[in-house]
């Protein structure tokens, strides 16, 4: 027969143990549980920025007077623009004559970003500059 001396867990210690340990180890899972969701969104949404900012890179030597449409491809996706004259083209102000060798307009476009598949991954608006070199204006030394 034990005696009440005896070191050892009762039922009862282990029950409570187990509900210690439950209680401590809940809370810690739903923390990595949320931690790894925003680590998740996070990606996602760096992901959604690099390619906004390729496109965009894209944007920057695209001339809408010269073509107010097309398509580049980067490889995991392509950029694909679309765009209309807002202003007419107006010839451009240079210093000191007030004449340009320009012809400038104002345009809206429409960017869209598409995966191979054809899921379109990005789409926003763009305000962009058309411009022409006039030849008419074109300086002549002489």
């Amino acid at each position: 027969m034990r005696g009440k001396s005896e070191a050892g867990f009762t039922l009862l210690e282990a029950i409570v143990a187990i509900t210690v340990l439950t209680a401590t180890l809940i809370p810690l899972y739903l923390l990595v549980a949320t931690v790894s969701r925003s680590a998740f969104r996070l990606d996602q949404s760096n992901r959604i920025a690099e390619i906004e900012l390729d496109a965009l890179n894209v944007m920057s030597v695209v001339n809408p007077m010269e073509k107010p449409g097309g398509a580049v491809d980067l490889g995991p996706y392509v950029v694909r623009w679309t765009s209309h004259s807002v202003i007419d083209a107006v010839p451009g102000s240079a210093y000191p004559n007030g004449r340009s060798f320009f012809l400038i307009g104002l345009y809206d476009g429409t960017v869209d970003v598409v995966e191979p598949s054809g899921q379109t991954l990005l789409s926003f608006p763009l305000r962009m500059i058309g411009f022409k070199r006039t030849s008419e204006n074109v300086f002549q030394p002489g």
